[in-house]
């Protein structure tokens, strides 16, 4: 029925398809427009804290967090290390991101059905804090 060409042409193709409908879950648009979350050691608690701000880009991020960990006032809070973790509805897009710009800091990525309004579905745990799943909430 088909020939060995035509047989090598829908292989390539099946193996295709799907690579191309996960890249666009992966590169397709951005619903957060500031994806980039921050974060830094805080002297009181002894451990690492997400601050509010969030960022467009991780270079923007983490020169901000180094930026404000040396200067005052913020230095008399936190200090270094500093970080930033990414945050998206995409499951894919954020393993990715953490995969590349891997992070020793990251307990899991966490889902929660509550973030997804929000732009932030899906986004790292630090290590440090629990991780209680819910039906709605848990470490993947």
């Amino acid at each position: 029925m088909f020939n060995q060409k035509h047989r090598i042409v829908i292989a390539v193709l099946l193996l295709c398809v799907p690579v191309l409908v996960g890249c666009n879950a992966i590169f397709g648009e951005q619903s957060n427009p500031k994806p980039w979350q921050g974060y830094a050691w805080s002297k009181e608690r002894q451990k690492l804290r997400w601050w509010y701000d969030t960022f467009e880009t991780r270079r923007d991020c983490l020169e901000a967090m180094a930026n404000a960990v040396n200067n005052p006032p913020y230095n008399a809070w936190y200090s270094e290390p500093v970080g930033c973790g990414y945050h998206s509805n995409s499951y894919w897009r954020v393993w990715l991101m953490h995969l590349v710009h891997g992070d020793k800091d990251f307990l899991c990525i966490w889902r929660s059905i509550e973030g997804e309004k929000d732009n932030v579905g899906y986004g790292p745990v630090l290590k440090g804090y629990p991780t209680i799943n819910t039906d709605t909430s848990y470490c993947m």
